[in-house]
C-alpha cells in the first residue's frame, strides 16, 4: 500500500500520522474489524550534528610515493590548526560521532606519478556510510626527481 508522502518540513521531533485503511482499499474490500481500519505511521526525525576531529598530518598515508625516484617537498596542508593537524569536519548522528576515535580515521593521498608542482591535491578520508565528510581537503607539494650521481668525463672514460 502506498500512503503518499509525509511533509517533514520544520519538524523538530517525531511525526505520527494516521491513515484510514478504507481510503486505500478497493471498494469491495473491507477491514476485518474496526481495530484494523487505521494505519499509524511514525516518522523518526534524526538530529545530525557536525564535529571536528584533528588528524595528524604525519599519519596521512602517501600511497604510491616513489622515494627512490622523487623528492617530495614543501608540503602545505589545507584546513590545519597550525600544529600539524588536519581539522576534519564530520556530520552524523551524535551517538555515531561519539563512537569515532581519531585513531580510527584513515587519510590517504594518492601520489601522482609525474614530477611537478601540485598546489591542490586531494586528501581522501575513509569513514562509514552513515557519516558525512563536510568540505574538501587538500595538500600542496612539490615533486622533483632525485638527482643522479654522474662521474666527471675524465673518470667515466677509464
Amino acid at each position: 500500500i502506498k500512503l503518499g508522502s509525509i511533509d517533514i518540513d520544520g519538524a523538530d521531533g517525531d511525526i505520527i500520522r494516521e491513515f484510514r485503511l478504507s481510503d486505500f482499499l478497493p471498494g469491495d474490500v473491507k477491514p476485518l474489524s474496526a481495530a484494523d481500519s487505521t494505519i499509524i505511521v511514525t516518522v523518526e526525525i534524526e538530529h545530525l550534528e557536525t564535529r571536528e576531529f584533528k588528524i595528524p598530518t604525519d599519519s596521512v598515508a602517501l600511497s604510491g610515493k616513489d622515494a627512490d625516484n622523487f623528492n617530495y617537498t614543501n608540503f602545505d596542508w589545507a584546513a590545519t590548526d597550525g600544529k600539524g593537524n588536519i581539522r576534519l569536519r564530520l556530520k552524523g548522528r551524535p551517538d555515531r560521532l561519539d563512537q569515532i576515535k581519531t585513531s580510527d580515521l584513515k587519510a590517504t593521498v594518492e601520489m601522482p606519478t609525474k614530477q611537478g608542482s601540485y598546489p591542490k591535491w586531494p586528501v581522501i578520508f575513509t569513514v562509514d556510510d552513515d557519516i558525512e565528510i563536510v568540505g574538501e581537503y587538500f595538500v600542496g607539494f612539490e615533486m622533483t626527481p632525485v638527482p643522479t650521481a654522474t662521474l666527471p668525463p675524465e673518470k667515466a672514460a677509464r
